[in-house]
């Protein structure tokens, strides 16, 4: 009797069949979903109906949609079989209504039974989500077509199943990127495609587990909490110190909050020659500058690191702060940039293009120091590997692997990127910094200790396709190795460094107006790290300059331009808006970004 009072509720309560509720399904992506009925929908949200109130689900925050065939939303309903996330009180209620049937013997009972395996579970394939507990790896061989085959078999332990430990084998020629103790996976699992299932129905299910893959997130380990409170502790401490003022504040939130209304949301990339899709209100769209020329359509990567730079340089990370969503996206972009076997990042078209790669290493590389996420490590450990096996041997790089050039600007983001592994703890090469200083001292000119680019004191590099008096000549290069220099762990002592100290002291930063031609935001953001790392009364002079020329001329008022900086000066034609938007803005975060030299 008990059993039919049981079958009852089975057919009374809708959460059980669905095919009484026919409710609509909205999967999240960050793995929730919410039941109900779509009542409205537009490019920008959905507005779910549920039996707790009116959800408006914003359509960026949307994995994909299950419509019953009467659903108003128009979409088309879900095909039989189709995978459908699983939670926990799903596959609770998958066991109960199992074992239940497993013990029953009225027909009457059976019958009613089989409409609902039939209905809800037969043939069904779901995916759901577990955490990764331990992982016994060892090695096997397989008979291939080619031959014997080692693999990889890893035995890996879910916890599911209110608390029951899944174990089951997947075999991979190698294992996938991030899998580690505390990562989150998502799993598929079948339920058998016959008219009754059996007493071992729920062992099978669990038997047909495999791995689908490895969820962009991490539970054990995860330290985006501590690094966002440290991040506030210390500019709480600078803003009492005086270092880091209102103004300056004020100016890099301006300019985080332009990067994130100008980001591609369905890409995630920053785009650096068509970002002008995303203005939006008075003002729009914002201009190019430079004559109306177009910014290069080949650097998306580089300059969404660059942007990630700034956001990571604040505070926010993929997982914690205002952000966290405009993080997210950037370096999901990223990671899908990546070449797996190279560990290469970023289109390849163009001479100069491993800048991009540079860049997007250095923001994986602060994303997995700042918040552990076990699946940047692999990504930003390829990437790193990439970069040491481009060094050419004894010196340093140039943009195309190990082609026996070198330049001391794409050395100095090189160094910066191994620093931010170093940081990391990730696998670097203490030859790949020695290097870096052997090419230092090569180009640095012993007289004054002016660095050039590729040849001793030389005045850089200058954009072909313009006079080449358009911008003053700065000591970008001897910035760039000041900072090379303290990164690759020479003191802020070094005759070389102080040598370059004066030469910076000529040229502090001044946004002369109306002529323009001492601007270079490039040798604004290296002098100031490279300053700050220095100290003393020459950085307090440097301090008030950069700021008085970027804090005077960032765009402001109510219109689409707000919070960037014009793409003028050398080198913005290439990059835009997006370029000198968040260089100045980690230019402005170098109070928290490096600390100062002691007094």
């Amino acid at each position: 009797m008990g059993k039919r009072i049981l079958l009852l509720a089975f057919m009374v309560f809708p959460i059980f069949l669905p095919a009484v509720t026919r409710a609509d399904v909205i999967h999240l992506n960050d793995g929730q979903r919410h039941e109900g009925e779509i009542i409205e929908q537009n490019e920008k949200e959905v507005v779910l109906k549920t039996k707790y109130g009116t959800l408006a689900i914003p359509r960026e925050d949307i994995k994909s949609i299950e419509l019953t065939p009467t659903s108003k939303g128009g979409e088309t309903p879900k095909k039989s079989g189709a995978e459908e996330f699983f939670t926990t009180a799903d596959c609770e209620k998958a066991k109960t209504f199992l074992n239940d049937y497993a013990v029953m013997d009225e027909l009457q009972d059976k019958a009613v039974f089989l409409a609902a395996w039939k209905e809800k579970y037969r043939g069904r394939t779901v995916r759901i989500e577990g955490k990764v507990i331990s992982i016994d790896s060892r090695a096997v061989k397989v008979d291939t077509d080619e031959g014997l085959k080692t693999l990889t078999t890893l035995t890996v332990q879910v916890m599911y199943f209110d608390g029951e430990l899944l174990k089951f084998e997947v075999k991979w020629r190698s294992a996938p990127e991030g899998l580690m103790k505390g990562v989150k996976v998502l799993l598929r699992a079948s339920f058998a495609d016959t008219d009754e299932p059996k007493t071992d129905c729920m062992n099978r299910f669990l038997a047909s587990v495999e791995f689908v893959e490895v969820m962009f997130d991490v539970e054990s380990g995860d330290v985006s909490a501590e690094y966002t409170a440290a991040f506030k502790k210390k500019i709480a401490r600078l803003i009492k110190d005086g270092e880091v003022t209102p103004g300056t504040e004020v100016a890099v939130i301006a300019g985080l909050k332009w990067l994130a209304r100008h980001q591609d949301k369905k890409e995630g990339n920053w785009d650096v020659d068509d970002y002008q899709k995303n203005c939006k209100g008075p003002g729009s769209p914002c201009s190019h500058m430079n004559y109306g020329q177009v910014p290069a359509g080949t650097f998306d990567a580089g300059v969404s690191g660059l942007a990630l730079l700034a956001f990571l340089g604040h505070g926010q990370t993929h997982r914690v702060g205002k952000y966290k969503k405009t993080v997210d996206r950037g370096l999901k972009y990223l990671i899908k940039q990546q070449d797996r076997t190279t560990g290469r990042i970023g289109n390849t078209t163009g001479e100069s293009w491993i800048y991009s790669h540079t860049l997007a290493t250095t923001a994986l590389c602060e994303a997995y120091s700042a918040t552990r996420d076990a699946t940047l490590r692999a990504p930003a450990q390829k990437a790193v590997d990439y970069i040491m096996q481009a060094q050419n041997p004894g010196y340093a790089w140039k943009y195309e692997p190990r082609d026996g050039k070198n330049d001391t600007s794409i050395t100095g983001w090189m160094i910066q990127a191994l620093a931010a592994a170093r940081k990391a703890g990730l696998t670097i090469h203490k030859d790949s910094f020695d290097g870096a200083v052997a090419w230092i001292d090569r180009v640095t000119r012993v007289s004054d200790g002016k660095t050039g680019y590729m040849r001793p004191g030389d005045n850089g590099a200058k954009l072909a396709g313009r006079p080449p008096d358009t911008y003053k000549a700065m000591p970008t290069m001897t910035a760039v190795a000041i900072l090379t220099r303290l990164n690759c762990g020479q003191k802020s002592s070094n005759k070389k460094i102080l040598q370059g100290v004066k030469l910076l002291m000529a040229k502090v930063p001044d946004w002369n107006k109306p002529k323009c031609d001492k601007l270079n935001f490039y040798y604004w953001y290296y002098g100031t790290y490279a300053m700050r790392r220095v100290g003393g009364a020459d950085w307090k002079t440097w301090n008030a300059a950069m700021k008085k020329a970027l804090l005077k001329n960032q765009r402001a008022g109510r219109i689409c331009q707000d919070g960037s900086w014009d793409p003028i000066g050398e080198w913005s034609v290439v990059g835009g808006r997006i370029y000198s938007t968040a260089i100045n803005v980690l230019t402005l975060e170098a109070y928290y970004r490096c600390d100062k030299a002691k007094e």
